[in-house]
Order: C-alpha cells, then sequence, then structure tokens
C-alpha cells in the first residue's frame, strides 16, 4: 500500500501527538478522557434525557432524585474508565508499524 507524502506528514504528525498525549500515563489518560470526558458528558446528557422522558417531555414536570443522580454519576464514571482505556488500547494499537 503505498502512501502520500501528505499522508505520510500526517501520519508523522499524528504520532507526534500521540506521543505527548502518552507522556501523560493511561492512568492520567483514562481520568482525563474517559471518565471526566466522556463519562461526564454522557452523565449529564442521559440524566437530563432521562429525567426529561419520565417527565413526559414536559419542562415543568422535570424532578430530580438525588439517588438517581448518584447512580448515574457511578454508572458512567465506571463506563467512562472502560471507554478510557478503550481508547487508549486502541491509540496504542493503532500506532504499532507507524512509521
Amino acid at each position: 500500500h503505498v502512501r502520500s507524502r501528505r499522508q505520510r506528514q500526517m501520519c508523522i504528525r499524528d504520532s507526534a501527538k500521540w506521543e505527548a498525549t502518552r507522556a501523560m500515563g493511561r492512568t492520567n489518560y483514562i481520568i482525563r478522557y474517559g471518565v471526566w470526558g466522556w463519562g461526564l458528558s454522557m452523565f449529564f446528557a442521559m440524566t437530563l434525557l432521562f429525567r426529561f422522558q419520565a417527565a413526559n417531555y414536559d419542562l415543568a414536570c422535570m424532578t430530580f432524585s438525588w439517588s438517581t443522580v448518584c447512580i448515574n454519576a457511578v454508572i458512567f464514571s465506571v463506563a467512562g474508565y472502560f471507554m478510557g482505556s478503550g481508547m487508549w488500547v486502541a491509540n496504542e494499537g493503532s500506532r504499532r508499524g507507524s512509521p
């Protein structure tokens, strides 16, 4: 498979960017991009969506239960950990064999 000059330059630039990101370490990467980035975003989006659906799509009827909020926080934090771990593995795997 022949790569163009631009593709090689992009690959080298992406590899350099990943090396800089990789320097923060696996655990910090997972917490930053998985738990905080993905998990927190999904926590807010899904908690609001679930409450909006439970209120029959009427903002005036939306209520929040602290137990539901806490359960969602735990669920999406754990899911974020696994998402971040998967992203780390995928990035590491895609860099093997790169120029």
